[in-house]
């Protein structure tokens, strides 16, 4: 980290000891994350930056104000504390091991009943800064995706158990699906807290069968 001004009275944040870093997704995603600089200070000049705050030094992707730790005392009418900040992870898939599942059933062929199979989760994991300088306002804007949930006709409540050539999709297009192997969402999306303002939100999808 390049420190562009060191304030002698220590009037003005001032850096101390090295930068720390973190890879807090690996194995899944190989990317320097999170990132920890301690800082000395006079008591009375302290000011607390605003959350997601842009760190000027880093290179690379931008860095978003996640924490500020207390502060301890540091002699002399100064104090010392933690700046953290986080980037926002790029999106990835990982495994969400192995989920039993029932699919739907064919109006010629296969009951609902005994279509119960355990299949491998593919869990797809997309990343949103939200608050200021986000993406989003607030967390509840990121868009959220619904599972499958065939319906009869165009009367999206009316569901069903089995697919027919009136249902959506009909069961010739879910057999070309399950032909060229795509998948299904099994799971509504799933929203929560990744650090500070950085928000994840998980899909879950098994392959058509």
């Amino acid at each position: 980290m390049t420190v562009r001004y060191r304030s002698g009275d220590f009037t003005v944040a001032t850096a101390v000891g090295i930068l720390r870093n973190e890879s807090p997704l690996l194995p899944e995603l190989n990317e320097v994350l999170i990132f920890h600089q301690d800082y000395v200070q006079l008591l009375n000049s302290f000011t607390a930056l605003p959350y997601n705050d842009p760190n000027p030094d880093l290179l690379g992707e931008t860095a978003y104000l996640i924490n500020e730790s207390p502060r301890e005392d540091f002699g002399g009418n100064k104090v010392k504390w933690t700046r953290s900040w986080a980037r926002v992870p790029s999106s990835y898939s990982m495994s969400g091991g192995i989920y039993v599942y029932n699919f739907p059933g064919f109006a010629t062929g296969r009951a609902f009943e005994v279509s119960r199979f355990p299949v491998a989760v593919r869990i797809q994991r997309d990343f949103f800064l939200c608050g200021n300088l986000g993406t989003f306002t607030q967390w509840e804007d990121i868009p959220i995706t619904k599972a499958f949930a065939p319906y009869e006709g165009g009367d999206s409540t009316d569901y069903v158990n089995e697919l027919s050539d009136t249902t959506t999709p009909t069961l010739n297009d879910y057999l070309a699906a399950i032909f060229l192997e795509q998948e299904i969402q099994i799971e509504d999306s799933k929203v929560r807290s990744w650090m500070g303002s950085i928000y994840v939100r998980e899909n879950f999808f098994v392959k058509a069968r």
